[in-house]
């Protein structure tokens, strides 16, 4: 509730700054990181307070594999997108040390390779 509160109380500023403006990289990462994080909140309420009755519990059965799947892509979209912002950090605090910045975004996305191949070969997925 606190971040949809947040998000509310933010959009007046968010649609003068980021909408009503020409696309930008800066844009484009503000709000990746915004909303992959609303959605995978969602997504994860969704599967963790949905009411099971005997027939939700049937349709959901059948549709939480596909909840699962589409948590799971959330989720590691999101890895990409925190590196890319952390790796932007390092760059801008560091006075544009390149090398720096590339070995901060290569070391952000060791979680992402990780999750990535644990979903691949062991078939158990962990979601942020």
């Amino acid at each position: 509730a606190l971040l949809a509160y947040e998000y509310f109380i933010t959009l007046d500023r968010e649609i003068n700054l980021f909408w009503k403006r020409k696309v930008t990289g800066a844009t484009v990462l503000f709000l990746a990181t915004r909303y992959l994080l609303l959605l995978s909140y969602n997504l994860l309420g969704m599967a963790t307070f949905a009411p099971m009755t005997q027939k939700v519990r049937f349709l959901f059965s059948i549709h939480c594999v596909v909840l699962e799947g589409v948590q799971l892509v959330v989720a590691l979209c999101q890895y990409p997108v925190l590196a890319s912002f952390s790796a932007l950090r390092a760059l801008a605090l560091s006075g544009m040390n390149w090398p720096l910045a590339a070995c901060v975004f290569g070391l952000a996305l060791v979680p992402f390779v990780l999750d990535l191949v644990r979903t691949l070969l062991l078939d158990s997925p962990s979601v942020m």
